[in-house]
């Protein structure tokens, strides 16, 4: 599934439309109705809006946002699975542009990402990174290895953040929170989703 906008960057219609295809393409794997779904997301604005996170609740699916700064570690497929993809693609694509074309359409795109996806996007080469990551099977030594010990912050140093003013109310991007802040923060949100409707 595709989708594009004039500035080439996604945004949160794009973000309602992708909510509501996973929604649609998972719901059928459910046993029960009430099942939970989880949904791992990086935490980028424009990947998460408010209006994503109540269609979520609504729908019982549990949304994670993986810590800022862990691709390395929490997105192996990055790796070994996209950057294939990227390489068979460009392979594809370099007789092309050997020939003197510069400039292919979107259906001859579509046509390579397609042969490409074929060759780079295998089961082999995905559980291949996920053992290497110590992901699966789980591996905590292995996962520990590949975290830098230099440069942490203090444990014992770090201060409550500050939300500024200009913020949305109820939204906190670092932590720790105390149990006060999150509680209160938690009763604006939900405050906040009584007052949108994201059903499709």
């Amino acid at each position: 599934m595709f989708a594009a906008n004039e500035s080439g960057w996604t945004n949160n219609l794009h973000g309602i439309r992708w909510i509501l295809h996973f929604h649609h393409q998972t719901k059928a794997l459910l046993s029960f109705t009430d099942e939970y779904r989880l949904l791992l997301r990086d935490g980028h604005d424009f990947h998460v809006s408010l209006a994503l996170v109540g269609y979520t609740i609504q729908k019982h699916i549990i949304l994670t946002l993986l810590p800022p700064h862990s691709s390395h570690l929490l997105q192996p497929l990055d790796v070994d699975v996209f950057a294939p993809l990227k390489t068979a693609l460009a392979h594809r694509q370099s007789q092309l542009f050997r020939s003197g074309v510069r400039r292919i359409e979107n259906v001859e795109w579509l046509t390579d990402f397609i042969a490409a996806r074929e060759d780079a996007i295998t089961e082999k080469n995905i559980l291949s990174r996920w053992r290497g990551a110590g992901l699966f099977p789980e591996n905590l030594h292995r996962m520990l290895l590949e975290v830098p010990n230099d440069g942490l912050p203090d444990p014992h140093n770090i201060s409550t953040p500050t939300v500024q003013e200009n913020s949305i109310p109820f939204f906190i991007s670092s932590f720790p929170l105390d149990s006060s802040t999150l509680h209160s923060k938690n009763k604006v949100f939900i405050d906040f989703l009584t007052f949108i409707n994201v059903e499709p």
